[in-house]
């Protein structure tokens, strides 16, 4: 019966859109790593140590590794498709942010706004296999998956050329601005996204259940 009913539901679903899957699943790659063709300029730029401005990318991957922590529960409260947005507006916000900071506020606020947008991306990306798993067969996803993991190999190195190229002809600055139009996009592949799960409530409470059974 409950088969029945979840074939049914996934018939009412316009399918999940590949470009959009890949799109979430390579966000916090991409904006992670973005910034690593400019750290000589950023360096330059606020005057920092050479061990300082690790502080970039370090940074960045903590909040890459704390973000998905956030995903099921925030699946669980809000369903997939307002979680993936949730965390894409985090992160626009964060890439506003800094973009403001590189210009008008110091090293500090540039890099805060640095690590809220990855960790809005990193909220976001783990729920493209969770709407994978839920939309698709065994084997259909498998195609969705190898398609998604091939281009994800590729794509985070087509973005660090182009932030490599903006670094060396417009500067380091315009790169926030780069970002926030892929994950503009992002946000438009996202909402285009079917709800393949509910709200179901409970939130970080039922995680925590589920983590004692």
């Amino acid at each position: 019966m409950h088969t029945t009913q979840a074939k049914e539901r996934k018939s009412d679903l316009h399918k999940p859109g590949v470009l959009a899957l890949l799109l979430v699943y390579g966000f916090p790659a991409c904006i992670t790593v973005s910034l690593s063709p400019a750290l000589s300029a950023i360096r330059h730029h606020y005057g920092l140590s050479s061990v300082e401005v690790r502080s970039v990318m370090t940074l960045a991957m903590l909040a890459y590794t704390a973000g998905p922590l956030f995903s099921a529960p925030l699946s669980l409260f809000l369903g997939r498709r307002k979680a993936i947005l949730a965390g894409t507006g985090l992160c626009l916000a964060g890439l506003t942010y800094s973009s403001l900071a590189s210009v008008f506020m110091g090293y500090e606020a540039f890099l805060t706004g640095r690590i809220i947008a990855v960790f809005g991306a990193a909220s976001a990306f783990c729920l493209a296999y969770a709407v994978i798993n839920d939309y698709y067969d065994e084997d259909a996803a498998r195609g969705v998956l190898a398609t998604i993991a091939a281009a994800f190999c590729v794509v985070p190195g087509i973005v660090m050329a182009v932030s490599g190229q903006i670094t060396e002809y417009l500067g380091w600055k315009w790169i926030s601005l780069f970002m926030l139009g892929y994950s503009g996009l992002t946000a438009y592949m996202a909402w285009r996204l079917p709800e393949t799960c509910p709200p179901k409530g409970g939130g970080f409470k039922e995680v925590k259940e589920i983590a004692k059974e």
